[in-house]
């Protein structure tokens, strides 16, 4: 309890007198006048120094549970041992597993994502492709139009109604030279006048056969630039059309299906990480191992503390010690001395950090709590030691 509280006022009244004979001290000659005055002690107040008491506790701690509790597998510090943030301090039975569905976990991510970038590069490939292919029947149907209107003149007219009238006359010089020939068709074989009648039908049944050829080709010619004007035009619908099918990328729903399969495969690999990271407690800042409380094989229920970590260089001084007549002049920045019952002698210099708002009730005090950080610390403190605060 407070040590500073002042001593309540004692009233003592002392009364000395003479007492009867009964008491043997005085004979029967003693006179009333000359017993002595009664001794009055009268009320009085005795100070003593403002002295809080407290107790030392790390500025920072940490009581470390499995997440969803577990069998404990192994320690991996001793009581006493320093630590730095991220170290891992204990594991579970189930890290094992946790670290096995993790890594089925990342390979299902890592096949959903190659998935969906095969999925973009061949539609992109696909696209390019289709570009490439519009241009070229373009082209083809550039070419196709340009040789139709080289075709599709006045003079092309001209050598065609030539090449029929060519084909009419030789038509007309042919029938001639047949009524030749059976003109002569009673000769004797061997007569010169019908083999010559019989040689100039041949001779112009060869001219007309290439007159009636070249009047073929200069008919088909434009025949066939037309239709390849008509094939060009298909060829580049049909490009168009295969391109259109690439225009917003690959098929929209085989992507959505490839999304999905990859958000669901990162999910995955969140809920394995989260169950790993529950398998084993890591140290949450640099410090030291205090305590730790299950035995390996034995079973820690969720939130209950496996091990402890505090800070090892960084002490304050809790007390609720200080009352409302004290606390009023008190403000956080204040230096006061701290001394330890378990180190005689020593005295160290604090800084009072925080004060409470609000009061407690203690064996009829209304207390208030107060935190002092320590500044010249030294390897003799210890978590817990009784403490006095000497209050400025």
């Amino acid at each position: 309890m407070l040590k500073s509280r002042l001593l309540k006022p004692i009233a003592v009244l002392a009364l000395v007198g003479a007492l009867s004979a009964g008491c043997s001290l005085f004979n029967s000659n003693t006179t009333t006048s000359d017993a002595p005055e009664p001794l009055i002690v009268s009320e009085t107040s005795v100070p003593v120094a403002n002295v809080a008491e407290g107790h030392l506790v790390p500025a920072r701690h940490a009581e470390l549970p499995f997440a969803n509790g577990g069998v404990v597998a192994a320690f991996a510090v001793e009581k006493g041992q320093s630590v730095k943030a991220g170290d891992i301090l204990v594991t579970s039975k189930n890290l094992d597993q946790a670290l096995s569905s993790l890594s089925a976990a990342q390979a299902q991510l890592t096949d959903a994502q190659q998935k969906l970038d095969r999925l973009n590069d061949t539609a992109g490939l696909s696209k390019s492709q289709a570009d490439q292919a519009v241009a070229a029947a373009q082209k083809a149907l550039i070419e196709a139009q340009n040789k139709l209107k080289e075709i599709d003149t006045d003079q092309y007219q001209t050598n065609v109604d030539n090449a029929k009238e060519k084909v009419n006359d030789l038509k007309s010089e042919l029938d001639d030279a047949k009524d030749a020939v059976n003109d002569v068709k009673d000769l004797d074989p061997d007569s010169q006048k019908r083999n010559d009648a019989e040689d100039a039908l041949d001779d112009k049944q060869d001219e007309y056969d290439q007159a009636v050829r070249d009047y073929d080709l200069l008919v088909n010619e434009k025949d066939s630039a037309q239709a390849a004007v008509d094939v060009a035009q298909t060829n580049l619908d049909n490009a168009k059309l295969t391109q259109s099918k690439f225009s917003d990328g690959p098929n929209k729903d085989d992507l959505a299906l490839a999304q999905a399969n990859l958000t669901q495969a990162k999910d995955q690999v969140t809920a394995a990480q989260t169950a790993v990271d529950q398998a084993k407690i890591m140290a949450p800042f640099d410090g030291m191992v205090y305590q730790t409380y299950p035995e390996v094989g034995e079973y820690s229920a969720p939130a209950s503390p496996v091990v402890v970590v505090a800070s090892q260089n960084d002490w304050i001084v809790e007390t609720d010690d200080l009352t409302e007549l004290m606390v009023v002049d008190l403000e956080t920045g204040d230096e006061v001395k701290v001394t330890f019952d378990a180190l005689p002698g020593k005295s160290y210099t604090g800084t009072v950090t925080e004060i409470s708002q609000v009061a407690t009730s203690h064996l009829g005090d209304v207390t208030y709590t107060v935190k002092v950080s320590l500044q010249n610390v030294d390897a003799l403190l210890r978590w817990g030691m009784t403490a006095s605060v000497y209050l400025p």
